[in-house]
């Protein structure tokens, strides 16, 4: 075997490591994480449908959204392009079941009962008698019950876990890979400059090199 097709087999180890790894986090790891961690590129990497179906900017509340209907699962960034909400969900008219692992290793199914023997004591939502919540100081989790069933988990950054990975989120300078951006001012090829997305509705200010 010669040094490139070793090189090459060794990078499709490693890839197929990274792809094994980030299919067994729980998504609430994700929370907080730039666009472009590893650990999400990892992640869309597994999908089979490699492009979101649907993606959009939503002006009046500044984020930026991708749906993978086959892949069951809606993700939501916000202008930082840090990752704010998770949407999973089980099969049903629009989207198939997301296979990854689930939050406190639940299943797809459950009752409520059975979740809590894993969550512990669920919070009841006061506007809709079909949700439970669990509530921790990084992320707020949603579990969803139809017909006595799991079948729809959304997960949402806290403020705290903004703030603890905005370091993280302004290094990696997600934004950036966007394409459609308009540029403000300054150098938004090798220097320092602002660059925005949907008439303002997401922003990056800084270094481009």
């Amino acid at each position: 075997m010669n040094y490139s097709k070793r090189l090459l087999y060794t990078l499709l180890s490693l890839l197929f490591v990274s792809i094994n790894l980030c299919s067994a986090q729980s998504p609430t790891s994700l929370i907080a994480q730039p666009y472009n961690s590893l650990e999400l590129t990892t992640l869309r990497a597994s999908f089979d449908t490699l492009n979101p179906v649907r993606e959009a900017m939503i002006p009046a509340t500044r984020v930026y959204q991708e749906e993978y209907m086959a892949e069951g699962i809606s993700m939501q960034y916000n202008r930082d392009f840090a990752l704010i909400r998770i949407s999973l969900y089980d099969s049903g008219y629009t989207y198939k079941a997301y296979k990854h692992e689930l939050p406190k290793n639940t299943k797809w199914g459950m009752t409520l009962d059975q979740v809590q023997k894993r969550t512990g004591l669920l919070d009841i939502d006061e506007v809709n008698i079909y949700v439970r919540r669990n509530v921790t100081e990084d992320d707020v989790t949603d579990f969803y019950f139809t017909d006595g069933k799991l079948d729809h988990i959304k997960i949402t950054a806290t403020i705290v876990s903004l703030e603890n990975n905005l370091a993280n989120v302004v290094k990696s300078s997600g934004a950036r890979l966007l394409p459609d951006g308009k540029p403000r001012e300054g150098n938004v090829v090798d220097g320092f400059g602002t660059m925005t997305w949907a008439d303002g509705a997401s922003m990056y200010k800084g270094q481009w090199s």
